[in-house]
């Protein structure tokens, strides 16, 4: 009936997850007539691991990490007993203080984080040239180090630029995802001017594969799968990183910075490669408390700006559990005794022997996407007065919260 309010649900993911809380926000403001004319009634609002602050986004993208687990494997110190059984603790956590206080950012592998960084990074940076520097000719020369889009290979004896791949005036024509893996593959051979190092250095860091406490078997990465250095400031040009106008503009563009009416539930992972967790930890504590993020256990404290009154009871967050990738199999093979059958993925090309061994990766930022919207729905759910279920929520989830 015209009369009836029909319920109004916000979600989103990744990008989407910052777009997601930005629209709760229009919602219950400068939009509310048109949610309301419309017969809509906002009930909850559940953003997805979102780059809400672009400060600690960018922060992250530009500083030089280390994973903690499997870097440390090429490391010298005996006391850091990467390839033993004993390496983590119970819950999958790294029992050295020493080789966890490497990965201050929380990251899961430092693969994945060295792969997302160029996409993510340069998408951040051009917009910035683009939209706010009005540098529309020659965003990516001003942002990003010239090696960064010039002579990518193809394949085919195809070696082209970043403009003629996406003009198509030299006739080629090649899909985004084609594209986006070429540049990725171009990126890691790019020479820091500072320091003569090259972005992601391959390393070829060892397995060992324990049944118990009995050692079976030991193996290695691929060379080159893995690396040391994901700084994401050997790709840009220097000086753009520290720039106070773009530090402005990364602060601008945060969406975290407001007070709520509504419910708000962050859903987040404790272990993000692509996206860094202190996203989601910084909106969550300054909505819920009007303040800055300091840091918790390992994971750096924030870098951008808290300025909005508490909402207090109205921000709640569902954490999902995963772990970092290890230099340790028994961590991954959630089938053998003693493993940690924490949320993991499919099986790994990369790790030999891993099919046979239905050996996983963990849980990572593109693996989120279904499960935090199975969490997300479950979450909307228990908002519907008449008690209506989809019938995949688990059955914590049904309940009232």
């Amino acid at each position: 009936a015209n009369s009836q309010a029909l319920p109004l649900f916000i979600t989103g993911y990744s990008e989407g997850g910052g777009y997601a809380l930005k629209a709760s926000q229009m919602a219950q403001n400068n939009v509310a007539n048109l949610i309301s004319n419309n017969n809509l009634q906002l009930k909850i609002t559940s953003p997805q691991e979102g780059a809400y602050s672009l400060k600690d986004q960018m922060d992250f993208a530009f500083t030089n990490l280390s994973d903690g687990v499997l870097n440390c494997a090429n490391n010298a110190d005996p006391s850091f007993k990467c390839g033993e059984s004993d390496a983590m603790e119970s819950n999958g956590e790294v029992k050295n203080p020493a080789v966890s206080q490497m990965n201050n950012w929380n990251i899961g592998s430092s693969m994945y984080a060295a792969q997302a960084k160029p996409p993510l990074t340069s998408y951040v940076l051009t917009a910035a040239m683009y939209y706010s520097f009005n540098n529309m000719n020659t965003a990516y020369n001003f942002a990003m180090n010239n090696q960064f889009w010039s002579n990518i290979n193809m394949g085919g004896g195809v070696i082209a630029t970043l403009y003629d791949l996406y003009s198509g005036v030299m006739g080629h024509q090649y899909t985004g995802g084609a594209i986006g893996t070429a540049i990725i593959a171009n990126t890691m051979g790019i020479k820091s001017t500072i320091n003569g190092e090259y972005y992601n250095q391959p390393e070829s860091p060892k397995f060992n594969l324990y049944f118990g406490n009995f050692l079976l078997s030991e193996s290695s990465l691929k060379y080159g799968a893995y690396g040391a250095n994901n700084q994401g400031t050997i790709f840009i040009n220097q000086g753009v990183n520290t720039s106070p106008d773009f530090e402005q503009i990364l602060v601008q563009g945060s969406t975290y910075n407001w007070q709520t009416k509504s419910p708000i539930n962050f859903i987040h992972m404790v272990y993000d490669s692509a996206v860094t967790v202190l996203n989601s930890h910084q909106a969550y504590t300054c909505m819920k408390t009007g303040t800055n993020f300091t840091g918790s256990g390992d994971l750096v404290g924030t870098g951008g700006q808290c300025a909005t009154a508490a909402s207090g009871s109205l921000i709640e967050s569902t954490i999902i559990p995963n772990y970092q990738i290890t230099n340790n199999l028994k961590q991954l093979t959630p089938a053998l005794p003693g493993a940690h059958n924490k949320f993991w993925t499919s099986a790994n090309s990369l790790i030999p022997g891993a099919n046979e061994l239905g050996v996983g990766v963990p849980f990572d930022h593109g693996d989120m996407f279904v499960l935090g919207n199975i969490i997300a729905l479950c979450t909307f759910e228990n908002q519907i007065a008449d008690g209506t279920n989809s019938g995949i929520c688990p059955k914590e989830f049904n309940q009232p919260n």
